[in-house]
């Protein structure tokens, strides 16, 4: 076990994996957290408000993801706008379009969403979401 921060960053540099690194979301059903990953390596989390939590890379300070909690009701409210879940996924830049709400305009959580929102769209990050009634 690592004695240090410094001792566990140099065990995670000195083990990474092979594979090259694909963006991803995992939606833990469990927490009801979303969790984005849009670049591999260390990384630090910073609190944004009582929702939302950024990953900042220890190596380079980029956001490198995120994770947003409370999403199941955004979920469920899917359908009344026609949204639509395919074989149990979601595209997460349709998604993520409705968490506007959860940053305020102060404190750069408007450029932080902003940001966010076009890592997001860069790809075509699917979720898998729970079976909902």
């Amino acid at each position: 076990m690592a004695e240090t921060k410094e001792d566990l960053l140099t065990y995670l540099k000195s083990h990474k994996p092979a594979e090259t690194f694909s963006r991803y979301a995992y939606y833990d059903e469990d927490a009801d957290v979303l969790s984005l990953y849009f670049a591999d390596g260390p990384y630090y989390a910073e609190r944004i408000n009582k929702r939302v939590t950024v990953f900042i890379s220890s190596e380079t300070e980029k956001l490198v993801g995120c994770a947003i909690k409370n999403v199941r009701s955004v979920l469920e409210d899917m359908k009344w706008f026609d949204a639509e879940i395919k074989l149990g996924k979601v595209k997460v830049k349709f998604l993520f379009l409705s968490f506007r709400g959860m940053f305020d305009d102060k404190n750069d959580q408007r450029e932080c969403y902003r940001k966010l929102g076009e890592m997001v769209s860069e790809e075509e990050i699917e979720v898998r979401v729970p079976e909902l009634v």
